[in-house]
């Protein structure tokens, strides 16, 4: 099976689970059978649990982690454009 998507639209991990239920798919029907069962909630689901982990105390400790985190990086790495990015506080990279 071939796939082409842009990187920002999953991951590895993305990737394994889309292939997975695929080939689960695929074999259930090759067999004569139905789809199985989700392996994942609905999109819905996801979202909701996003919204509410947005909203809680422990996302703002956790952002608060990372930035304290990401105050220290002096320069990007990896296989990106950056550009140095001055706000009124602090100056950032962004890619």
């Amino acid at each position: 099976m071939d796939q082409c998507v842009h990187h920002i639209s999953t991951d590895g991990l993305g990737s394994g689970l889309l292939n997975r239920r695929v080939a689960g798919v695929y074999s259930a029907f090759a067999q004569g059978g139905s789809a199985p069962p989700r392996a994942l909630p609905r999109l819905r689901v996801l979202v909701a649990h996003e919204a509410a982990y947005r909203a809680s105390a422990r996302y703002a400790a956790d952002r608060d982690v990372r930035l304290r985190s990401l105050a220290t990086v002096t320069r990007p790495g990896g296989n990106c454009y950056c550009a140095r990015i001055r706000t009124s506080t602090s100056a950032r990279w962004s890619c």
